[in-house]
């Protein structure tokens, strides 16, 4: 989606560590395209591990 921030940025926009816990609870979708999604803890813990990873 071209309005769609770049996921690599995402770090910069967002606090990583309360990311887990909005990942964890559900994301609803914000608009049409984008479909609902929950992780597990894991796969949360993952995620935003990654994204401090791509962290400048």
């Amino acid at each position: 989606m071209r309005e769609a921030p770049p996921f690599r940025t995402l770090a910069e926009r967002f606090p990583v560590d309360d990311l887990a816990d909005v990942l964890i609870e559900g994301v609803e979708r914000r608009h049409p395209a984008m479909p609902d999604f929950r992780l597990d803890p894991n796969d949360a813990a993952d995620l935003t591990a990654y994204l401090k990873a791509l962290a400048p």
